[in-house]
């Protein structure tokens, strides 16, 4: 009978925990839970296990400052009384800051209190330990690298992803995701008047301000096409493979999802040169990495990468699906699984 593991926050729109806990060893379940759910199963004895993900949501989604300090002191008074009757927080790192930068004073003394009430603390990369050892004291002994998982299984078989080859003589590129401020969509429209020629699809829920903030800019390139809706699960797949390969002109990471799903079906990024990316891309991926901030740099690797040859993009497709495979979520999952063995001891 699998344990189950209370898990917050889970988003219907990001298979992340799915995928984290969806493998062949059904030791341990995701179930998507709050607090209260795991104090409850806590007291039921059916698991005294609970994964933290994204804690920044339970601030910034309260606009005022008042009513994110009630919700941030409701949430550790249960955490408190959770861990002081056994129960083991388990919290994963994913950003160094918030998406929307709101609340840091209350956001940097929640993640205080976190580091002490963990059981364990899992990064994607060294980078997020470093990051969070600047914002707070942290006992490294809790600290585990698990390396964000890639997406086979996620949006098709498995067997689809490695066996339907992409459109080889497509030239744009194509940006797509949650269109946030932090992910340089201004430095991709800089990028794009210096090199007009290449063609850029941008596709993806618009997050706050981006109409009155960032579609002007975006605007200001003509190469540039904008979809400013959700991309649909099914059509993930396809969309991926139509495109030479995929833009992230992000600010600033310390993990990116959106290069795992690259590198899943084969398709090269270009991408800040920043080590949490150099350490998961194969080294000849990493050709198409650019100068950080540097707009000129991304335009250059841009090109570079449209003028790829069809048998250097046959070679580079292989290459990135054999460094995704080692992070293939079976392989991801069972090592989180191990960690959670020694955590409920």
């Amino acid at each position: 009978m699998p344990v189950d593991v209370v898990n917050f926050i889970v988003s219907d729109r990001n298979p992340y925990n799915e995928r984290l806990y969806g493998g062949a060893d059904r030791r341990y379940r995701m179930r998507p839970g709050t607090i209260d759910d795991a104090l409850d199963a806590l007291a039921s004895s059916a698991s005294n296990l609970f994964h933290l993900h994204w804690e920044e949501r339970i601030l910034v989604e309260q606009p005022e400052r008042d009513a994110a300090a009630a919700a941030m002191a409701a949430f550790e008074q249960r955490l408190d009384a959770f861990v002081g009757r056994g129960g083991r927080l388990v919290w994963t790192v994913h950003n160094a800051l918030p998406h929307e930068p709101r609340h840091l004073d209350l956001f940097f003394a929640l993640r205080r209190r976190l580091a002490g009430q963990a059981s364990l603390i899992l990064v994607h990369h060294e980078a997020a330990a470093e990051a969070l050892a600047g914002q707070c004291a942290i006992d490294r002994s809790k600290l585990v690298l698990l390396p964000h998982p890639a997406y086979f299984g996620a949006y098709e078989p498995e067997a689809d992803t490695l066996s339907i080859e992409p459109d080889w003589q497509a030239t744009r590129l194509l940006t797509v995701g949650m269109l946030r401020a932090y992910k340089g969509l201004d430095l991709l429209a800089e990028a794009a008047r210096l090199a007009p020629d290449i063609g850029i699809d941008v596709m993806g829920e618009p997050g706050p301000r981006f109409f009155e903030e960032m579609q002007p800019l975006l605007d200001g390139a003509p190469s540039i096409a904008v979809s400013p809706r959700r991309v649909e699960d099914g059509d993930l797949p396809a969309l991926i493979r139509r495109a030479r390969g995929l833009v992230l002109p992000y600010r600033s990471l310390l993990s990116s999802g959106v290069a795992l799903l690259a590198m899943t079906f084969g398709r090269p990024i270009v991408a800040p040169d920043v080590r949490q990316l150099r350490d998961i891309l194969p080294l000849a991926a990493r050709r198409f990495l650019y100068k950080p901030h540097n707009a000129g740099s991304l335009a250059a690797r841009m090109r570079e990468l449209v003028t790829l040859e069809a048998d250097e993009q046959r070679q580079l497709r292989s290459d990135l699906q054999r460094a995704a495979m080692r992070y293939h979520p079976e392989r991801v999952g069972a090592r989180l699984f191990d960690l959670l063995d020694a955590v409920r001891r």
